[in-house]
């Protein structure tokens, strides 16, 4: 907990590091969502909820007086969220649909219905 302090001590007028941490809390809620309550999303919602928590930001930076925080509230650009949330998503289907596949063997590697590895052209022989 020491360390946290010192960090959000260190950063906290940073308007960057206030971008950092708006981009992660909107890629982690749009992840639990997603995959906790099987919400899809689009790229307008994901729009949307950066924009809510860019405002949320300039409130509080206003409210408080951190002009860090009103800095960062004009930053924070939902694009890159949006190819992040799509990779990370991209990623988590490939690793669900391998594991529930019960032709993967121990090494990972996916085998199809004539035993050939899965992403290959080249026939198993034998």
């Amino acid at each position: 907990m020491k360390e946290f302090k010192k960090m959000l001590a260190a950063n906290v007028n940073k308007p960057s590091f206030w971008v950092q941490l708006a981009s992660l809390v909107i890629i982690v809620f749009v992840l639990t969502v997603k995959y906790g309550f099987h919400v899809i999303f689009s790229q307008s919602d994901v729009i949307v909820i950066g924009l809510l928590l860019s405002s949320a930001l300039g409130f509080a930076g206003s409210f408080t007086g951190n002009k860090a925080l009103t800095e960062a509230s004009k930053s924070v650009d939902t694009s890159g969220i949006e190819k992040k949330i799509d990779d990370i998503s991209l990623v988590v289907d490939k690793l669900a649909e391998a594991k529930t596949d019960s032709k993967a063997n121990s090494l990972g590697i996916v085998l199809d219905e004539n035993a050939n590895i899965v992403g290959t052209d080249t026939p198993k022989e034998g």
